[in-house]
């Protein structure tokens, strides 16, 4: 039986914290006459992507978690990592060669991804220009959010887990898209993985994976 059909409960008061977490910004906001920032669909609505769907997850997540570290494999036209920065919290690594893949196309977007940067005005947003392997070889830092997105052939998911999992704590969370999608590359892979998880089925597939069975839980009542 797969893992993710029997998560916990959250512990008493975790969605409270959750709620507590997501409702910040806009409660400081109000309290001191700010102008509301608009939701991050609307701020990333303009950009390309298959990740659309899942921005707002992504924020909350930002938010709860507070990262120090979060790190994205495959940027493509940025819109995932863009999310991920959008609460200026922490720093947010977007790894990506910037020459596509058979799966997604062959195309160089950086220039328009660094743009994209300066526009949503996004300091906490590094970009790495390397394939993944050399850019794990260096990488030294524990993540607390990886988001994996890269070449969604079977093999090429399983060497990116491989190589970027062990980073990853005990209180970090591993997301891979495209679940859904690639049903007999990513979602085969996320299916054999022995470890507390949940797969979001909307917008092409969000694999949600966490060692910690009762932060899932949080987590996916975000």
């Amino acid at each position: 039986m797969e893992q993710e059909a029997r998560l916990p409960e959250p512990a008493p008061g975790t969605r409270d914290r959750a709620r507590t977490a997501r409702g910040f910004a806009e409660a400081r906001a109000q309290a001191e006459g700010w102008p509301m920032p608009p939701p991050a669909h609307r701020r990333l609505e303009h950009i390309v992507s298959a990740w659309k769907g899942h921005e707002e997850f992504a924020v909350k997540l930002v938010r709860f978690l507070k990262p120090d570290v979060v790190v994205e494999l495959g940027v493509d036209y940025g819109y995932s990592a863009f999310a991920f920065a959008l609460p200026n919290i922490g720093t947010v690594y977007g790894i990506d060669w910037f020459q596509g893949d058979d799966c997604a196309g062959h195309r160089n977007t950086c220039a328009q991804v660094r743009a994209q940067m300066v526009t949503l005005g996004l300091g906490n947003l590094e970009i790495i220009h390397a394939d993944f392997s050399t850019a794990a070889r260096s990488w030294q830092r524990k993540i607390d959010i990886l988001h994996i997105d890269g070449d969604h052939l079977y093999e090429s998911v399983k060497r990116d887990f491989e190589l970027w999992a062990r980073f990853v704590g005990e209180d970090g969370v591993i997301l891979m898209h495209d679940t859904i999608s690639f049903p007999d590359d990513v979602g085969r892979f996320y299916g054999e993985l022995r470890l507390p998880k949940f797969n979001f089925t909307h917008s092409h597939g969000l694999g949600v994976v966490c060692r910690n069975p009762d932060l899932l839980a949080e987590v996916v009542s975000l």
